[in-house]
């Protein structure tokens, strides 16, 4: 988790330097979910061990694949994790156990519920509840019910409810983001009517980490593929979605670092379950309607669709002057009054 001057450092880059993908397949233009999850599980541990080069991970996990001369300088090395840093080679089982006993978790991250859910071919994870059951302890707790006589067993699946969803975005992790696709992905199975809440919950997950994506370099590419295949499952004819790849990231290093000009964040060094709730406020109006408007609704009209009605297209149009101004504001650093809007509407 980043802190304020880590938030700022981003806010103040942007628009940030694209990193160029790899391993994108031609087809859909996204990079695979094995290359992803590959330098997911890569960039963890450069964040874990504060080594910054492939060669010093190298030197760390492996040191005996450097060969060395009579002067004990090093004289070869295998240069393998080039290859992970690029998504292009998965490590090896002896490898992850190496790895895993001076990092612990890490394995989890190169196989991490959330790689599997994206890929929508994969039917059998929506069969049952072992898939949930595979989502962190945490997240658990808010989808089952404890046993009466055993509290810390987690029995029957708990109804989706608009509660539910509001613990899911306030834990705001990859397992909560992994829960709430999981659960997109049922609704639009079943046709549910919560469908609707579960891709707000969604939007508002992706908003506050997107921004830790990006420092793991692995925004652009997870996002990409949430917007191109996931949101569509709850979107309705004629829609699109509202924010590009990068506004998801700007928009969440610029809440994450409001949360510290508020009265309960300023000059404070906050938890994330702090955070978060914090940022859930933001877009549910309690700190203006300029953040609303610019970030808060996951779809909008789709003007290049055709033959929509005169109706569709004067909304269509307020709805980008009125995203507009709550970008204007975010930009600025300033709360808006909403009066500026309505000011702007009547000379419309």
């Amino acid at each position: 988790m980043l802190d304020k001057k880590g938030i700022y450092e981003i806010v103040e880059q942007f628009r940030v330097p694209k990193r160029n993908l790899v391993n994108v397949d031609e087809v859909t233009g996204h990079e695979s979910l094995k290359s992803l999850s590959i330098r997911f599980w890569f960039e963890n541990l450069r964040r874990r061990t504060g080594l910054a080069t492939a060669y010093s991970l190298e030197q760390f996990f492996e040191p005996k694949s450097f060969r060395r001369d009579e002067n004990d300088s090093i004289s070869s090395y295998r240069n393998k994790w080039i290859r992970y840093e690029d998504g292009k080679h998965r490590p090896q089982p002896g490898l992850l156990r190496v790895v895993e006993e001076k990092c612990h978790g890490s394995s989890r991250d190169l196989n991490h519920p959330l790689w599997s859910v994206l890929d929508l071919s994969d039917q059998k994870i929506m069969r049952g509840e072992s898939y949930l059951r595979s989502l962190a302890p945490s997240v658990q707790t808010v989808i089952f019910s404890p046993e009466d006589d055993a509290p810390v067993i987690q029995s029957a699946r708990l109804p989706v409810t608009p509660v539910m969803l509001k613990r899911l975005v306030r834990k705001a992790n990859l397992d909560a983001l992994a829960c709430l696709i999981w659960l997109l992905r049922e609704s639009a199975q079943v046709k549910m009517a919560t469908t609707d809440k579960i891709v707000l919950a969604l939007h508002h997950v992706l908003l506050m980490v997107a921004m830790d994506l990006h420092v793991m370099r692995v925004a652009r590419s997870l996002i990409r593929i949430i917007v191109d295949r996931i949101f569509p499952l709850g979107m309705e004819a004629r829609q699109q979605v509202a924010l590009r790849v990068d506004e998801y990231i700007e928009a969440s290093a610029r809440i994450n670092f409001m949360v510290f000009q508020t009265q309960v964040g300023r000059g404070k060094s906050l938890v994330w379950s702090k955070r978060t709730h914090v940022m859930v406020g933001m877009l549910n109006f309690k700190y203006g309607f300029d953040i609303f408007y610019a970030i808060g609704k996951p779809f909008r009209i789709n003007t290049a669709e055709p033959d929509l009605s005169q109706g569709q297209l004067v909304l269509a149009a307020e709805e980008q002057r009125c995203a507009d101004w709550g970008w204007e504001c975010l930009r600025s650093n300033r709360q808006g009054d909403v009066s500026e809007l309505y000011e702007r509407e009547a000379k419309v």
